[in-house]
């Protein structure tokens, strides 16, 4: 009989470590190592060194990362659930035409997130970061002293100015860390008519992976054009989806970067949006109305063996 070690897990971060180290370790039997529904690359995370070392007769990794492939036993399972999730919510869109230039809205810190939503807190947005020092998820994941050591004090400060604003929120009875489904309201969607341009975060960007959730497909489902701090050759791999994507208009290069690198390209794309008048904006949104259209339609119809084009990309 097959046993199941279930790793939980952030972006490189197992956070029951101790626990899958000891099960590793102390069984003989075939495993299966689930990564509880998520998509993280397993090098990034350490574990293939912790794999190698356990005396189990077989080994199976059970993953949501398009882009694994270096572990002779893989169970690859799309995320189709996020997809499933969005398309459920869609409401009515008419976006006015003074819009605010950027929409983010961040429910979990980490290191670029903290980075990035301290230079559009300044800016004209719609915008939320969930931060409380009081509740421990928060603290853990918050990043400040990791920006300081990498990105130094001329971000760090902008970020202790967010933080001390925080929480920032649409609405004080929604709780962080939250549910995909309470993402989706209509207190959250009904912001779309109201800004040009979502920043989304994805939840992993370290290493090789592709696993796209409903921080992509929010902006895709309420037609709005979208930059996505992820993964490296995240756009790519969402082109072989189906997608496009909006190089006409901005430079997309930063998906190319690497993860540290990647924040600070994004920044030179929201600086340069943000010296647009809102005029400009505006028409700018207009002539991307087929490609948001084609997206919205795109991911209508996605299905679980779609995103095996990804997988067999490679």
């Amino acid at each position: 009989m097959t046993k199941k070690i279930t790793v939980i897990n952030s972006d490189s971060k197992i956070w029951n470590l101790d626990e899958v180290v000891w099960q590793l370790a102390s069984s003989t039997e075939e495993l299966c190592v689930d990564l509880n529904f998520e998509g993280p690359c397993i090098k990034s995370l350490g574990l293939y060194d912790l794999l190698r070392k356990s005396n189990a007769q077989g080994i199976t990794l059970k993953t949501a990362n398009a882009l694994e492939f270096n572990w002779p036993n893989i169970d690859y399972s799309p995320p189709i659930q996020f997809v499933t999730d969005v398309t459920a919510h869609t409401t009515n869109l008419a976006k006015n035409k003074n819009l605010k230039k950027f929409g983010m809205f961040i429910g979990r810190s980490n290191i670029p997130r903290l980075l990035i939503a301290s230079q559009v807190y300044k800016l004209d947005s719609i915008f939320t970061f969930h931060y409380s020092p009081k509740i421990d998820f928060h603290r853990d994941n918050l990043g400040l002293e990791q920006l300081l050591e990498r990105y130094g004090k001329q971000y760090f400060y902008d970020a202790c100015n967010l933080v001390m604003a925080s929480p920032i929120e649409l609405d004080s009875s929604i709780s962080y860390p939250i549910a995909r489904g309470q993402h989706l309201n209509s207190l959250l969607l009904d912001q779309y008519n109201d800004f040009f341009v979502e920043i989304a975060c994805e939840s992993y960007f370290t290493g090789k992976t592709f696993f796209p959730t409903e921080k992509t497909w929010r902006a895709i489902t309420m037609r709005t054009p979208f930059i996505i701090q992820g993964p490296q050759n995240y756009l790519k791999n969402l082109k072989l989806l189906g997608f496009k994507t909006f190089d006409r208009w901005w430079d997309e290069g930063y998906s190319e970067d690497p993860a540290d690198y990647q924040p600070l390209e994004i920044l030179k794309v929201i600086e340069y949006l943000n010296t647009k008048t809102l005029d400009e904006i505006y028409n700018m949104y207009l002539e991307m109305h087929d490609i948001l259209e084609h997206n919205y339609q795109t991911l209508q119809s996605l299905k679980t063996e779609d995103f095996f084009k990804v997988r067999h990309g490679q």
